[in-house]
């Protein structure tokens, strides 16, 4: 292999993952340097979307900033002379960078995954197929307050829906309303629910109806669709266990404690936080519901 071509072959290997192209010609400070520089701020930007809210649309921007500067970097470093090339070396490279990833997607794993939004029960707040962040919370330690909004595994799938009961509670519930132990749930009528965009053509939306309901912390949006009948249902929630209720509570493309009966605390995944990818009808992303929540 000529020198030329080893020069361009470095130079393609350290496109595809920075640092790689100069192990492979034999420039292993700069190589490693590029490798673990690479895998340190992905690792950072990630961690930062996890754990301190930062938005995933600037944490991408971040990303392609830093991945220019390390490529100009590498492209501004002569590199002479090349080494006899050896795979390994790149070989070697890659595997390194990719335990580094390994290791820290580990590690914010055990305080947050991600969960995709099975059906209309969060409607219009979460949209089904987007995926939402959750942040891991030990309920059986720390039970959920009412009003908050969890994820749960079940034997009939993942379950998106707010906490309107906990143990001990009697709850009812007929249409639009909500009485929790005896007593009706405050809820403000907002009236006929207005949306902008592709949402607003949804059927889901057709003589749909919000309230603010006050039960719990911080207050919530509800819907319910004129003209539907639904059976009431009422539940005593055993102990560790919670009643879960869907915000749009008319729609038939969702099933929550009223189909499924309270849940157990230890199948609680933890609470649902802000949209990381919302793919539209023609899988093409929708960027302006990345980063958002739904209280």
């Amino acid at each position: 292999m000529t020198s030329r071509t080893a020069t361009v072959v470095a130079r393609l290997l350290d496109l595809v993952l920075p640092g790689t192209g100069m192990l492979w010609a034999g420039r292993r400070n700069e190589g490693w340097n590029a490798i673990l520089a690479w895998a340190f701020l992905p690792s950072l930007m990630a961690t930062a979307v996890a754990l301190l809210d930062l938005d995933p649309r600037r944490a991408v921007i971040a990303l392609c900033v830093v991945y220019g500067a390390i490529q100009s970097l590498l492209w501004l470093t002569p590199l002479g002379t090349v080494d006899a090339p050896r795979a390994a070396r790149a070989v070697a490279g890659g595997l390194a960078f990719a335990v580094l990833l390994g290791l820290a997607a580990l590690s914010v794993s055990r305080s947050v995954t991600t969960v995709t939004v099975p059906d209309h029960g969060e409607w219009p707040g979460l949209l089904p197929g987007e995926e939402v962040l959750v942040r891991r919370v030990d309920y059986l330690q720390s039970p959920p307050d009412n009003g908050e909004l969890v994820a749960a595994r079940t034997q009939k799938g993942i379950l998106l829906a707010r906490v309107e009961a906990g143990a001990g509670d009697v709850i009812e519930v007929s249409g639009p309303t909500l009485r929790l132990n005896g007593a009706e749930v405050a809820a403000d009528d907002l009236g006929d629910l207005r949306l902008a965009g592709a949402e607003a053509d949804s059927s889901e939306a057709k003589n749909l109806r919000t309230w603010r309901e006050r039960c719990g912390v911080p207050n919530h949006l509800v819907f319910f669709a004129r003209g539907v009948t639904m059976a009431p249902v009422k539940a005593v929630v055993p102990e560790g266990h919670v009643f879960l209720l869907a915000d749009n509570r008319s729609t038939a493309q969702a099933s929550d404690s009223r189909a499924r009966g309270p849940v157990a605390l230890h199948d609680l995944v933890g609470r649902v936080e802000m949209v990381l990818w919302s793919p539209g009808p023609d899988l093409a992303p929708r960027w302006d519901r990345i980063g958002a929540r739904w209280p």
